[in-house]
């Protein structure tokens, strides 16, 4: 997998933005790169391997007027999936959707943090994104786009997955696949994390129950930065791998390690392992 940062501008100022500190991504943080410059970056990370799928992530890449130059010197590639991670925000006007239908291996990606617009515009810091943000989604839906549902988890929306569920199912049909995100304890995530951050125990369940209600709407799903030992086995095959570091004294002798997602190193410094078990 190969991600490519294409720029810092974002029009949201969401309270868990782990990616605020360009200063290791660009090597100008006053600036952005040009395509030029994004071209050559691609061609180095496919020189070196083969790579199978591109993530396009930002800021927000939307705002790049030459994005659509860059999806197609993507392709170029022959990636089997190209991963467009936005706030979905412009895909509010139809007109600037249509864009994307051309791109077959294209799959873009979008979060909305809960079905009450309060809770989701709360959590972004920003007027309206709701509406936006599912309007631009049922928009992309309506033309065949691929639109996969981000939803990562705080405390603001874990006890109302299952409704989140039905709320996909009544008004997302059509929607790709949601995929469940425990929340990065880094960047803005960290300076607000007491306000923010549920240890895996205790929103689980909630997890679990949501899952099972995606299933019976025949809606697909995928788990991200959720170790073996939270999730129900019958689950685990739907797991993302994260490059989580694994040295801890629980993961590091478990034997499951070489394909689990493992735990981050700050969610071990905020919550500890008692919560963490090893396979044998």
């Amino acid at each position: 997998m190969v991600t490519l940062t294409v720029n810092k501008h974002c029009n949201l100022n969401c309270s868990f933005c782990s990616n605020d500190n360009f200063d290791s991504v660009f090597d100008d943080p006053n600036s952005e790169p040009s395509l030029n410059e994004l071209k050559r970056r691609l061609s180095i990370f496919c020189q070196e391997k083969k790579r199978d799928t591109l993530t396009i992530t930002g800021g927000e890449p939307t705002f790049r007027k030459d994005l659509f130059d860059l999806l197609d010197y993507s392709n170029s590639f022959n990636f089997s999936k190209i991963f467009l991670l936005s706030n979905g925000c412009r895909f509010y006007y139809l007109d600037y959707c249509q864009h994307f239908t051309k791109y077959s291996n294209l799959e873009i990606e979008i979060p909305l943090h809960h079905f009450d617009s309060n809770i989701h515009n709360g959590l972004v810091r920003t007027p309206n994104s709701f509406k936006y943000a599912l309007k631009g989604i049922q928009n992309l839906i309506s033309i065949g786009v691929k639109v996969n549902l981000r939803l990562i988890l705080f405390k603001q929306n874990y006890l109302d997955l299952v409704e989140y569920a039905n709320f996909v199912n009544k008004n997302l049909q059509g929607i790709n696949k949601v995929v469940f995100i425990y929340p990065r304890i880094e960047g803005s995530a960290k300076k607000n994390d007491d306000s923010l951050i549920v240890p895996y125990s205790k929103l689980i369940f909630n997890v679990h129950k949501s899952l099972e209600k995606l299933s019976e709407f025949n809606i697909d799903y995928e788990i991200l930065h959720f170790p073996f030992c939270i999730l129900n086995s019958k689950y685990w095959s739907k797991t993302l791998k994260s490059p989580y570091a694994m040295d801890n004294s629980i993961c590091s002798k478990c034997n499951k390690k070489s394909i689990c997602s493992g735990i981050s190193i700050d969610y071990v410094d905020k919550f500890g392992l008692l919560e963490l078990k090893k396979f044998e």
